[in-house]
């Protein structure tokens, strides 16, 4: 298993605590990177490329809804 920074986890964790819920990008940034955030919201992307990895081989799924968000899908 692959370390995981900080941020990445409490990612994961919204995601876990709000199954099937989906997220848009700006509700991401506002949430783990504040309203002042003054970068690009593709960090969100990037995160949740990592989550991904990090997911590889479990029965949770990130999900990219189109032009939505993301949200975490549990696999029966």
């Amino acid at each position: 298993s692959r370390e995981i920074a900080p941020l990445e986890y409490e990612m994961l964790l919204f995601f876990l605590e709000n199954p099937n819920r989906i997220f848009s990008r700006e509700q991401l940034l506002i949430r783990f990177w504040g309203y002042d955030f003054d970068g690009n919201e593709r960090v969100v992307d990037n995160h949740i490329k990592k989550l991904r990895k990090v997911l590889e081989g479990s029965l949770c799924v990130i999900r990219t809804v189109r032009k939505s968000g993301y949200r975490m899908e549990v696999l029966q």
